[in-house]
């Protein structure tokens, strides 16, 4: 599952930096000029690199009108999410409101219209897919018991008695499943809201905005003065910063603020990535965010989508100001989760995967160990380098193809190989691709004459 992949068109040699490219004469040709007699259609199959659209459950609640509105929109901008996909439920209201936190009894019955519901959209599928992920077009309620509502509609109802033990351990992370669901039997849950209906909109043209931007720009992480919510991931952020390549386009910063005032980060532009420990994050309204980009701040509460939690002069704010100050992407627990680690995002994780493709939801995932009380907050399908890029030039014999991708995994040598048709034999083509970073990668390939190409990772 882990080195297989089919490209749609033809492929080449390898490149070791984004600015180097190496042109084989390997044949390949792309199905681009069909139309011209005597032009072979080429077959290059792109690597499926993140969960599909059609793959996505969103579930709309239908006592909620916002949850309502957020869902038209996102329908609205992603209709390659299928209308038949939208789950609709009806969470009972307090008074005239959604309740903030539900009981496993207030659970189930909604879990269980959401499994059929699942089933049914799965029966109905022609290719046999199924539903891998789920978006909650509503903020509240935000936890189930001492669970988060993402993680109990994503895992199930677990019943956790001490919260600040680690209550359970994913074996998706860090890992290149594209199908969560098929391989792990979980559906990684993003709720897709903001502070009120106009942040949840705004929210979701950031995420469309985002898709195959290739953006660049700076991924900060602060140590701050507060050692228990920054000290937790001092090791992870090091890390990242001492082995990601600029190259890509992302400068990584860990920047030490603990004996400054303020400890925050001020001023900055084009962020990408903004980690930090804090109770609170002020000045966010003087940096300012790519779309795509994801900030988070260790601590208890962040994950508690309330609204008298989200002034930063007092109290643990809320992860969604994050949302409200321009980040696509968030995360924060809803029950005391205490300072471990590995119950918050682990950058080293995360980049890797977002960078390579996948998208917001399946990145972030990848990157917590145990989110049984945490929530993600963002468009799940918000993917900035998710589009392997294909340039056709020519015909006939001579075509050249272009391909421009972050797909590759450092220290895994790809080879390209073609053939006649489908099934085969397939020879090898070019010379072989091993990145020793991440990068983006450009291959070109000329005199492209072959009906498939696919790429071999060895």
């Amino acid at each position: 599952m882990r080195h297989k992949f089919w490209f749609l068109a033809s492929l080449a040699a390898s490149c070791h930096s984004p600015a180097g490219t190496h042109v084989t004469d390997a044949a390949v040709d792309v199905g681009v000029d069909s139309a011209f007699s005597g032009t072979p259609t080429v077959n290059v199959d792109l690597p499926r690199n993140g969960i599909a659209p059609n793959e996505l459950g969103v579930i709309v609640d239908d006592n909620n009108p916002t949850s309502i509105a957020v869902a038209a929109h996102y329908q609205l901008v992603r209709p390659e999410v299928p209308a038949g996909n939208y789950i609709h439920i009806s969470i009972p209201q307090v008074g005239s409101a959604p309740p903030s936190t539900l009981t496993q009894v207030d659970f189930t019955p909604l879990k269980s219209a959401v499994d059929l519901q699942t089933a049914a959209i799965e029966a109905a599928a022609t290719d046999g897919h199924h539903i891998q992920a789920y978006a909650l077009t509503f903020i509240h309620p935000f936890s189930v018991d001492n669970m988060s509502i993402g993680s109990a509609f994503a895992l199930g109802y677990l019943s956790i008695s001490i919260t600040c033990n680690i209550n359970y351990r994913s074996d998706y992370i860090d890992d290149d499943s594209t199908k969560p669901f098929d391989d792990f039997q979980i559906r990684p849950t993003m709720i897709l809201g903001g502070v009120d209906q106009a942040g949840g909109i705004a929210l979701i043209d950031r995420g469309k905005m985002s898709d195959g931007t290739f953006p660049s720009g700076s991924a900060y992480f602060v140590q701050t003065a507060d050692p228990v919510r920054s000290m937790p991931r001092d090791n992870s952020f090091k890390s990242l910063v001492a082995s990601w390549d600029s190259a890509t386009g992302i400068d990584t910063h860990f920047v030490d603020l603990s004996a400054m005032t303020p400890d925050d980060l001020t001023g900055k532009t084009n962020l990408l990535i903004y980690e930090i420990g804090r109770v609170n994050v002020p000045n966010l309204d003087t940096n300012s965010f790519v779309p795509g980009a994801i900030a988070d701040h260790l601590t208890s509460f962040g994950g508690q989508l309330n609204g008298d939690v989200l002034d930063t002069g007092s109290g643990q704010m809320s992860e969604l100001l994050w949302i409200a100050g321009g980040a696509t992407g968030s995360y924060g627990s809803a029950i005391e989760p205490c300072n471990w680690p590995d119950k918050f995002p682990n950058p080293t994780y995360f980049l890797p995967h977002y960078f390579r493709g996948e998208s917001l939801i399946e990145a972030y995932w990848k990157s917590v160990s145990d989110m049984s009380e945490g929530n993600f907050v963002g468009d799940p399908l918000a993917s900035p380098w998710g589009k392997n890029d294909v340039k056709i030039v020519g015909q006939g014999a001579s075509t050249a193809i272009t391909i421009r991708t972050t797909w590759f995994r450092p220290g895994i040598t790809y080879t390209v190989e073609a053939g006649d048709s489908e099934s085969g034999p397939f020879d090898t083509v070019g010379s072989d691709v091993k990145l020793d970073k991440y990068e983006l990668t450009t291959i070109q390939i000329a005199n492209a004459n072959r009906a498939y190409y696919h790429l071999h990772g060895k």
